[in-house]
């Protein structure tokens, strides 16, 4: 049978786009491997520095993977919600978005922690302004949280899960033979650690 890991919210809004060759209504779920917040960061040369300062700026250049990426769908979400007037600013890919912010071609831009701790923890080429998540990270303690800026709502709409599913109409004998053997493998203590690093 042919596994596959869909990327939610990016690959429902690709369906409804009518950019998919797939149903994801039709999918025969398996479970979920991980969710990664998603942590907000400016490019350097930017003159802003936190939500405040983003919101009273005229325009803000948002750098994104296109608007139909998860990430981009929640920078566009969450533009509209914090009050933040973007100038979407899409790229080939997360790498391209990332090195046109850091370069200061845009001004912001969000996406998954695990993508961007190379940027804001490591090299510090965007300086992190908050993150999408229930409670600080360590590698970053002085980063506010969504919540702790009043947007809890935004954490399930600007995050990354990553789901796994099956052919539609697989038989449920089948369905559950691989599902108990997905579950065995994501809480393997070997993949547990991995997904930590």
């Amino acid at each position: 049978y042919t596994v596959g890991i869909f990327s939610i919210p990016g690959n429902a809004v690709n369906q409804v786009l009518g950019l998919a060759k797939y149903d994801l209504t039709r999918i025969t779920w398996l479970g979920t491997i991980t969710s990664d917040p998603h942590i907000a960061a400016v490019s350097p040369h930017s003159k802003y520095r936190t939500l405040d300062e983003l919101r009273n700026a005229p325009e803000v250049r948002i750098a994104t993977a296109g608007l139909s990426s998860t990430s981009g769908l929640g920078a566009l979400v969450a533009s509209q919600r914090m009050g933040i007037k973007p100038k979407f600013v899409n790229h080939n890919g997360s790498s391209e978005a990332f090195l046109a912010t850091i370069r200061g071609d845009a001004d912001y831009t969000q996406f998954p922690y695990g993508s961007m701790s190379k940027y804001v923890v490591q090299s510090k080429e965007l300086v992190p302004v908050w993150l999408y998540d229930k409670a600080r990270v360590s590698t970053l303690p002085d980063v506010p949280t969504a919540v702790e800026l009043g947007y809890p709502d935004l954490l399930d709409i600007v995050a990354s899960h990553f789901a796994v599913g099956t052919a539609p109409n697989t038989p449920p004998e089948i369905a559950q033979i691989l599902m108990d053997a997905f579950g065995k493998s994501v809480n393997d203590p070997a993949f547990v650690s991995r997904l930590k690093d």
